[in-house]
């Protein structure tokens, strides 16, 4: 077993006896901290490098013979790739093109075991340096949904008061009437909201790094047939009243950047309708 370390830390170990020498770890790091020095060498790291390590387990991922552990990780504990699993580009196009954004749930809420299996999924969305800032809050049942909005309809009055341009761009006077008379215009009756919040201190990209979680969150929750819709109302509450987080115990130096109303749908899109063609210039 070779040790590869970086001060005292252990950036990573090699098994010699399965490592083939063929480089591709070296290859795919993304910040070049392993090199080979020669055809058929072990491949060993930068010295004096490894706090640039992002541990994002490229160099484990590529090992075909499993000779790579890094110190957070050990290619034992790694998921092989299914070939079985693959799908066509077909396939992947009608499920990312048939995602509807669904207004329209059923009453009983989703599991909690559901909820857990599509964020099981969303914590793999790419986030900047592999920060994997996000966190996420879920209002597991409508009860909870609604102590919330009554906290999002109060802010919204406020905007009333103060006569904002928001008032006018986001129709909050209609909202607020509506919720007054008992409709939900806000997350329209879903049964579960989640929520993508990041620190905004210490990461990369804190505010793409949540909606891009958000985003595999909605196609994790199509894949498992369930309705998803972005909540706008609820991220510009967020914004404009930074106190809500108060609300939900959202630490004050995270954001909320991404929600998402969460349900199974009332009703099913037979087909794809039409978008506009995609605006594209190719530079060559």
């Amino acid at each position: 077993m070779y040790a590869a370390k970086g001060g005292s830390v252990p950036l990573f170990s090699i098994d010699e006896d399965k490592c083939r020498r063929d480089g591709l770890c070296a290859l795919v790091c993304p910040a070049g901290l392993i090199k080979q020095s020669e055809p058929d060498a072990i491949p060993v790291p930068l010295e004096g490098k490894e706090q640039f390590c992002i541990r994002c387990g490229h160099c484990l991922a590529v090992c075909p013979h499993g000779a790579i552990s890094l110190e957070a990780m050990a290619g034992e504990e790694l998921e092989p790739v299914s070939r079985d699993l693959k799908i066509s580009f077909e396939q992947a196009r009608q499920f990312m093109k048939s995602r509807r954004s669904v207004r329209n749930f059923k009453l009983d809420p989703v599991s909690p075991e559901d909820i857990a299996k599509i964020l099981d999924v969303a914590r793999f969305a790419p986030s900047g340096h592999n920060d994997q800032p996000v966190e996420w809050l879920v209002l597991a049942n409508r009860e909870r949904v609604v102590a919330f909005l009554d906290h999002v309809v109060l802010w919204m009055r406020e905007e009333m008061k103060e006569r904002t341009e928001l008032v006018r761009t986001m129709h909050l006077a209609a909202v607020v009437r509506a919720w007054t008379k008992g409709r939900d215009y806000i997350c329209l009756d879903a049964p579960s909201l989640v929520m993508a919040h990041a620190r905004t201190s210490d990461a990369t990209t804190p505010d793409m790094d949540p909606v891009i979680a958000t985003a595999w969150c909605d196609l994790a929750a199509h894949a498992l047939g369930l309705g998803a819709c972005w909540a706008g109302y609820i991220t510009f509450a967020f914004r404009y009243k930074p106190e809500l987080k108060k609300v939900l115990d959202i630490p004050e130096d995270h954001e909320v950047k991404g929600a998402l109303m969460l349900g199974r749908p009332r009703i099913r899109f037979k087909s794809i309708p039409p978008r506009n063609p995609a605006n594209v210039r190719f530079l060559e």
